[in-house]
């Protein structure tokens, strides 16, 4: 990735969250939850960066402009409903941007405000990793999980999703015991943490996590993705005690 790299960092925010309902802009550790991620956007060195939130809504349109980020258009409501893809969203972004300012980035970058813990660390590793990776299209951030997997089947029925390397510790189709070691590690993507494309493969495969993707693994503690009020009040007690966390965690690896 070139050092003048014009990447455009997008930032979905509709009006409609069923959840958490107006969560983009409810005050989170005293201010706008969406403000968070925007000053983390806007204080991304090292390429030239264009901090834009999509938004259907008035009223975040003009919290994000108060915090700093463009809103050059609302986003059209039959792109901001429960059903929508992001990805349309922001190929209408797109088309939009180069129809009336004839703008085309190089790269885009998604980030979004149910994510609060996401720091520029992460960005800058995502960037590097698509630096090292040349035949890479996108870089996103994955957190560390369980390596099995289950489902909630008819009335209840546990079902487990994922088989791999099982066959010794099950009978009868259940799993009758489980060695962590014997198993590969598991990841998860991280609640769309941090995404970053070349504008090429977006155009091409009209997703975020083209063919050619590689990972970048984060913190699972901070990997929060708000959808619940319960996710709300976690999230800001972890984003208050953070760097609290950081020295526990550092002065615990140092003792182990």
């Amino acid at each position: 990735m070139k050092e003048d790299a014009h990447i455009l960092i997008v930032i979905p925010a509709r009006g409609g969250s069923k959840g958490v309902p107006r969560k983009n802009i409810r005050p989170f550790a005293g201010r706008p939850l969406i403000a968070r991620t925007i000053r983390t956007a806007l204080s991304l060195r090292g390429a030239r960066f264009r901090v834009v939130v999509s938004t259907d809504d008035p009223e975040i349109a003009s919290v994000s402009k108060l915090c700093g980020a463009e809103v050059p258009f609302l986003r059209p409501k039959r792109l901001a409903q429960d059903t929508s893809l992001v990805a349309d969203a922001v190929l209408h972004l797109l088309s939009e941007l180069k129809r009336r300012e004839n703008y085309v980035p190089d790269y885009i970058m998604h980030l979004q405000p149910p994510s609060p813990l996401v720091e520029p660390e992460d960005i800058y590793r995502c960037m590097e990793a698509l630096s090292k990776n040349p035949k890479a299209d996108a870089a996103l951030t994955i957190c560390p999980t369980h390596p099995l997997l289950y489902h909630l089947g008819k009335n209840g029925a546990l079902e487990l999703v994922n088989r791999l390397r099982l066959k010794k510790f099950t009978a009868g189709g259940r799993v009758v015991g489980f060695q962590r070691q014997a198993f590969p590690p598991a990841y998860k993507l991280n609640g769309c943490f941090v995404y970053l494309v070349k504008y090429t493969a977006f155009m091409r495969e009209k997703t975020f996590q083209p063919k050619r993707t590689v990972a970048v693994v984060v913190d699972a503690w901070r990997s929060i993705d708000i959808d619940t009020p319960e996710d709300f009040v976690l999230a800001e007690i972890i984003f208050k005690n953070r760097q609290r966390i950081k020295r526990a965690l550092a002065t615990f690896r140092q003792e182990s």
